[in-house]
């Protein structure tokens, strides 16, 4: 009898993904990391701004339409530091918590920039001084900022469609797949598992979700907290943060930190406008490191993300801190996760744009191209 139910063998596939995306944690093992609600939200009174699309030879339609007839979970637009637009399916309200994937990268780098902030770690300490079981694997030797840029050289592949081989042993390793009752492996087993390629560290840009699972760990060593509390205290608690949030937890307790974060799209637009307005959440308090976001935006060390499969949509396309900057005359930065997750800010525009999703397929290349169309059509109705 085939499942009727999302199921932790099942949940990522369609039909079963719609739903599951939206309950995770009732099915994988997770932490909190939003620990209290905030006052009850002020809901202003507004009406969606009419927004229109053209999609590719199609006349325009409104956006509303639009999304209606998509895979698309949530819809939110900011511009200048007020929600002008939402739209919901079915599947997710506002303060639904709803996977974002990949999305949990650029807010895994922002916590490393706290870190370093703080004085309890260096871009160029090398992962084994702080990690010493890492001695003997890729990580070995590989700095931080290897880790926050994608490029170290390990023999992991990342391959989300793949039914056997190393992907899906990290995938197990996880607790996002089943595994065999003998199978005693975790996450962090997994990692210290990996070896080096046989070129140097920093050569290359090579997408490894595991280089961001590692910074995970390193955020928990540094600070002596768990990185579901870490995260809670430097950016759900600063920003207001009301909706339920948490991020998934492989059987040994080690949070998913290159993509198991759960979290609203109300909240990661805070997390968006915190981002746009360089550190300062909505009363004007800078509550997190100005010159990080600046290096994103600014620093010449950027890496192509060619490798990633994205430069013909973004030839000028940069990546800095698990950040995508898709334009190099533009103040411009994306984050992006399978299944259609978005965070799109732009700070010459003042515009955010956030887009939950649950599509078929873990990357869609036809659909990245359409919504960052989209993106740049409602910024030219908006500003």
């Amino acid at each position: 009898m085939e499942d009727s139910q999302p199921t932790l063998a099942n949940w990522r596939l369609p039909p079963f993904n719609r739903e599951a995306f939206s309950k995770v944690r009732e099915i994988i093992p997770t932490a909190s990391i939003n620990w209290t609600k905030g006052p009850d939200k002020k809901v202003s009174e507004f009406k969606n701004k009419e927004l229109t699309v053209k999609i590719r030879e199609n006349e325009e339609t409104l956006l509303d339409e639009f999304l209606s007839q998509t895979t698309v979970d949530a819809f939110h637009i900011s511009h200048k530091g007020k929600t002008i637009y939402t739209w919901h399916s079915d599947y997710c309200s506002s303060t639904t918590p709803h996977i974002i994937f990949s999305v949990s990268k650029s807010l895994t780098a922002l916590l490393i920039g706290c870190v370093i902030d703080e004085g309890l770690l260096s871009e160029e300490t090398l992962v084994s001084q702080i990690i010493p079981e890492t001695k003997g694997s890729a990580f070995e030797d590989a700095s931080v900022r290897n880790l926050l840029d994608m490029s170290v050289s390990s023999n992991f592949i990342e391959d989300y469609e793949a039914t056997s081989g190393i992907f899906l042993d990290y995938r197990q390793s996880t607790g996002w797949n089943p595994q065999d009752i003998d199978d005693t492996s975790h996450l962090k087993s997994f990692l210290l598992s990996l070896k080096k390629n046989t070129h140097n560290h920093g050569e290359k840009f090579e997408y490894h979700s595991t280089n961001t699972d590692m910074l995970g760990i390193i955020i928990e060593k540094c600070t002596g907290k768990k990185y579901a509390q870490y995260f809670f205290e430097k950016l759900m608690r600063p920003l207001g943060a009301q909706d339920d949030a948490y991020v998934t937890l492989d059987r040994m307790g080690t949070s998913r930190s290159a993509g198991g974060v759960c979290i609203s799209a109300s909240d990661i637009m805070s997390i968006c406008e915190m981002v746009r307005c360089y550190g300062k959440n909505s009363q004007g308090e800078q509550v997190f490191p100005e010159n990080w976001i600046k290096d994103i935006l600014n620093s010449d060390s950027n890496k192509k993300f060619s490798l990633d499969g994205h430069y013909d949509i973004f030839p000028e396309g940069l990546y800095r801190s698990k950040w995508y900057r898709p334009y190099t005359s533009r103040n411009v930065l994306f984050g992006l996760g399978i299944h259609g997750q978005w965070i799109w800010i732009d700070f010459d525009k003042e515009l955010s744009f956030v887009c939950l999703s649950s599509e078929p397929k873990p990357i869609m290349k036809n659909n990245i191209e359409q919504m960052s169309d989209i993106f740049s059509q409602i910024t030219n109705q908006l500003v």
